[in-house]
């Protein structure tokens, strides 16, 4: 990215309106891992957007384990205030600086990864956790969110009603489909465990299904492939009926629900990152974005490795009522989300 779209900086500035007390970032300093990924990346636009709109004045460490990739990524600046730290967060974090919040984003979230590299699924939300809520210990980090997922909650109830916080469904151990869900799940029990055992501030952010521009090159998810076919002026292809209901959130309203959490949530708690103006299922999802880029959206049978990397989970809505008790509202919904994604990448 060489420069900010117009578009794209709107959305950093709806991000930062919609982030509950967002100036509790000023003067302070932020580690992100993951930051070549969407959500990584995201955010620390926000902080540099902040930095230079606001006079923010925030210190931004963000890691990495390419930095190739990491100074493309961020290529638009030479902020001063972007401290790039080149490291597997799987391996321990030694950093002089002091942090004064931590948000844990790095990991792998989509089929191909969970399908060729279960182990490299896991490591970054086993041991990659167990190194962020280290250095969060040992900084004294005011506050710490590590960046789950819906998956945690595993299949539906036979009703279909929105997942709370409270609900818990453990996913087939056995599995090596459960590489992500089941790392999530036991990365968000060391958060539970540090703040108990350490009184490390640690909470977590377990996001819906999150699109927008700039997503990995390796990301297979279905939305993500819509995406690039509609950029690309191709037909959109459902490898199924489409009939799978998710929580679409766009990227702007995922990072500012996760900051929200951050500066604002109980510690100890998980919050659901969820739009409720964008639950929609997959087929209203690849039509709608077929009507704005104008191009086919039609249906095609899977291979038998598209078999394989299909989700087994036909209904994931997340219930974000607590969220929204923190003061949050999303900004975008499913019509608003696509066209933004649309203008940041043409």
């Amino acid at each position: 990215m060489k420069e900010l779209k117009t578009t794209y900086k709107n959305d950093l500035n709806n991000a930062i309106d919609s982030t509950v007390h967002f100036g509790k970032l000023f003067n302070k300093s932020v580690l992100i891992t993951g930051i070549t990924g969407l959500i990584g990346g995201f955010i620390v636009d926000i902080l540099l957007y902040a930095n230079e709109t606001l006079d923010a004045n925030i210190e931004i460490y963000g890691l990495a384990r390419n930095e190739k990739r990491a100074r493309e990524r961020f290529a638009y600046t030479n902020s001063k205030k972007l401290h790039y730290l080149i490291q597997d967060v799987c391996q321990p974090i030694n950093l002089k600086a002091s942090i004064d919040y931590i948000i844990h984003a790095a990991g792998d979230g989509y089929p191909e990864a969970f399908r060729l590299r279960p182990v490299e699924t896991m490591t970054p939300a086993l041991l990659g956790t167990i190194n962020t809520l280290e250095l969060a210990k040992e900084k004294q980090a005011t506050g710490y969110i590590f960046i789950s997922s819906g998956e945690v909650y595993g299949a539906p109830s036979s009703d279909n009603r929105p997942f709370k916080e409270t609900d818990m469904i453990m996913a087939a151990g056995m599995s090596t489909r459960s590489c992500y869900p089941v790392g999530k799940q036991a990365a968000e029990t060391l958060c539970s465990s540090y703040n108990e055992e350490y009184n490390v501030n640690a909470k977590v952010a377990r996001l819906s299904h999150t699109y927008g521009p700039f997503t990995a090159a390796t990301d297979n998810r279905a939305s993500t492939q819509f995406i690039n076919n509609a950029i690309n002026g191709q037909d959109i292809i459902l490898l199924s009926k489409g009939n799978q209901i998710r929580s679409y959130t766009y990227i702007a309203d995922a990072a500012s629900g996760i900051l929200t959490v951050l500066l604002n949530g109980k510690i100890g708690e998980a919050y659901n990152i969820a739009n409720s103006d964008s639950t929609v299922s997959l087929a209203h999802f690849a039509q709608k974005l077929a009507e704005i880029s104008k191009v086919n959206c039609r249906f095609e049978i899977p291979n038998d490795l598209q078999k394989q990397e299909e989700t087994p989970i036909s209904y994931a809505v997340l219930d974000a009522t607590k969220l929204t008790t923190l003061g949050w509202k999303g900004k975008y919904e499913i019509k608003d989300g696509l066209k933004c994604t649309l203008m940041n990448l043409r």
